[in-house]
């Protein structure tokens, strides 16, 4: 028989994409893996996540500028005091403004210091413990005493301020702030959960509820209780796109082969955003140095806002692809013949559909908000490398590989004639 006839030259680049893809799969994954390693490895080891409230405050107002200054030149810490609220229990008669209570109240602090590291002793300040030092019940009664000379003295009309600034009216509640270097980071988390389960064990022991509380403290717990649940919206969302996909396509390994490439785009474009802005470079480098466009951090609120839409976004693209070769499959065509038709026919749609979500998202990259700005960076760059790369290189490349596996367990027609790069029958189904 005559030879088979050479096939037509690429009609798009897309096709010529899906012609070089399916011939050297495996270079193409190896390549790809290689590149994808060090976002791994950011991702995994080097990322660091900030709490600040500067990167929800819009640094082009006022108040956004006035906050940066502050924090600058007086630090986080003393914006941000942590606060420790201490209650009578309903079951102890004796007040909280009493000689029994300062002499307990100053054990408890004094130990609090020892019990549990990196406690600032300098730094603890109320009315019954100032800067570190217990105020004795004694010169506070004396300073309310108007028959002594003591309470005309300057430091007696200052204990008085301390007593109207710290207790309650009825004297039924006091508390003291306690200023931490950093109190969003990680040094102050171990701390707040150390200082809570120290005052947890005095509050049970003795007559007196002790919390704390503060803006620190309502940021970690926060945080503590959204990254605490991550785990599981990421686990369900996983398992609802494997069940769909596997529902769609009547296969096990399209899903599988899909959430895993998604990770990869996810993986990567965290990566990217904290070499970007979260100074990854200079963390793994282990310098101190930091570039001029650094910004003060990844927002921790930026992975959770984006997981779910880059979810849902990447797994319209794949859906979008893996219908149009499975549909080749379908008609006869061999595997590479239908992942080159399916680019053919879709690679185009894809890359303009991720065009355009990049275009109406790229005009947030302007914000002075910073987790705004890093929202839109995350799912800009994200919906490109998706597009562009994931879709285009990474799927066929994977899909060339697993042949006939990627319809486990449906059951396809034998591919009808010989592999050719792009089949005439194919090119005629396309048309």
């Amino acid at each position: 028989p005559p030879p088979p006839p050479p096939p037509p030259p690429p009609r798009d680049v897309w096709e010529l994409v899906g012609r070089w893809v399916v011939a050297s799969p495996s270079a193409v994954l190896a390549l790809l893996t290689l590149l994808f390693l060090p976002f791994l490895y950011v991702t995994s080891v080097d990322s660091v996540y900030s709490a600040e409230l500067t990167s929800l405050v819009p640094a082009s107002m006022p108040a956004g500028l006035a906050l940066r200054e502050l924090e600058t030149r007086f630090g986080t810490g003393l914006l941000y005091p942590y606060y420790i609220l201490v209650t009578s229990k309903p079951s102890n008669p004796q007040p909280l403004f009493s000689a029994p209570f300062f002499a307990a109240a100053h054990e408890v602090l004094q130990q609090m210091v020892l019990a549990v590291p990196g406690t600032p002793r300098q730094n603890i300040t109320g009315a019954f413990f100032a800067n570190g030092e217990p105020v004795p019940f004694e010169l506070v009664r004396m300073a309310f005493d108007a028959g002594t000379s003591f309470s005309n003295t300057t430091t007696g009309g200052h204990l008085r301020s301390l007593i109207e600034t710290f207790f309650t009216k009825d004297g039924d509640a006091t508390f003291l702030y306690v200023i931490k270097g950093d109190p969003f980071g990680d040094v102050s988390r171990r701390w707040l959960h150390e200082a809570r389960s120290y005052l947890e064990e005095v509050s049970q022991a003795g007559g007196y509820e002790w919390q704390i509380a503060g803006m620190g403290a309502v940021t970690i717990d926060t945080q503590d209780s959204v990254l605490a649940a991550f785990p599981l919206v990421i686990g369900t969302t996983a398992l609802t796109v494997f069940c769909l996909l596997g529902c769609a396509f009547g296969s096990v390994l399209v899903p599988m082969r899909s959430v895993l490439t998604t990770a990869c785009t996810l993986v990567f474009v965290y990566a990217t955003l904290q070499i970007v802005q979260g100074g990854a470079p200079y963390h793994l480098l282990q310098l101190e140095l930091r570039a001029p466009w650094e910004c003060p951090g990844v927002a921790w609120l930026v992975p959770v806002m984006t997981f779910t839409v880059l979810t849902g976004l990447n797994t319209d693209y794949d859906v979008f692809l893996v219908a149009g070769i499975r549909k080749m499959r379908a008609l006869g065509a061999s595997n590479d013949d239908a992942i080159v038709s399916g680019l053919r026919s879709n690679g185009g749609v894809i890359t303009t559909a991720g065009a355009i979500m990049a275009l109406a998202f790229s005009g947030l990259l302007a914000s002075s908000t910073l987790a705004v700005h890093q929202v839109a960076f995350v799912v800009v760059l994200a919906v490109l490398a998706d597009t562009l790369v994931v879709r285009m290189l990474l799927v066929p490349a994977v899909m060339a590989l697993l042949g006939e596996w990627n319809w486990w367990p449906t059951a396809m027609r034998d591919a009808d004639g010989p592999y050719l790069p792009l089949s005439e029958k194919s090119r005629a189904a396309l048309l």
